[in-house]
């Protein structure tokens, strides 16, 4: 970095991990499995919502089909742990 500016040639992929929780509802571990994906809702649509550089392509872990699995490993976005063959 120089100067507050890092040489974007360097940055392949970013990820967004959240750990803190969503108001109106508890932390991950202790809620349902209803209220989770009520908490994916409303990520999604939040994360809908960005545009330019912070935009993306959402991918749930139960909606990828398995080419789009393979891809996201190839590249090194997601864990063999989070897939179907796992």
């Amino acid at each position: 970095m120089k100067g507050g500016k890092f040489d974007e040639k360097y940055v392949k992929s970013t990820r967004i991990r959240t750990g803190r929780s969503v108001k109106g509802f508890c932390l991950p571990p202790s809620i349902s499995r209803a209220e989770r994906r009520e908490v994916e809702k409303v990520v999604v649509e939040a994360l809908a919502g960005l545009s330019g550089d912070l935009s993306g392509k959402y991918y749930p872990l139960n909606g990828m089909t398995k080419d789009e699995e393979s891809q996201l490993i190839a590249v090194s976005i997601m864990s063999t742990t989070f897939t179907h063959t796992h």
